[in-house]
C-alpha cells in the first residue's frame, strides 16, 4: 500500500523510524571502567592489571581456544576485584572514587 501524498509506503516508513531509534540508542553506550576508592596511583594501578593480566593468560593456556578470550577477560577481571577495582560504566561509579579509563582500543590505561 502507498501513501498518496509521498509515494512512500508506510512500512519503509517505519522502518525509517525503528533504524534511527536503533542507531541512536548505539551512540549513546558509555564506556566501561576501572575505579578504586583508595587507589589513585596510575603506576600502580597499571602494575595490578599487568599482574591480573599475566595471571589470567596464564590461566587461559590450560583452556580451549575458542573458550579462551572470555575465559581471560573474565579472570582479570575476577582478579582486579579481589585487590579492590570496580568495574562498570561512568555513571555508576561512586563519587569517592578514583576513575581509571582506557586511552584507546588497547589495555592502556589512564587516570581520569
Amino acid at each position: 500500500m502507498r501513501s498518496f501524498v509521498t509515494g512512500v509506503s508506510p512500512r519503509a516508513i517505519l522502518s525509517g523510524v525503528v533504524i534511527t531509534f536503533f542507531l541512536t540508542g548505539l551512540g549513546g553506550c558509555t564506556p566501561n571502567v576501572w575505579y578504586h576508592r583508595e587507589q589513585n596511583d596510575p603506576l600502580n594501578f597499571r602494575r595490578d592489571i599487568s599482574q591480573c593480566q599475566q595471571e589470567a593468560a596464564e590461566f587461559g593456556a590450560r583452556i580451549a581456544e575458542k573458550d579462551r578470550k572470555a575465559a581471560v577477560k573474565e579472570r582479570t577481571k575476577a582478579c582486579m576485584k579481589a585487590r579492590g577495582y570496580g568495574w562498570g560504566t561512568v555513571n555508576d561509579v561512586p563519587d569517592d572514587s578514583f576513575v581509571f579509563e582506557e586511552k584507546d582500543q588497547t589495555d592502556d590505561y589512564r587516570l581520569k
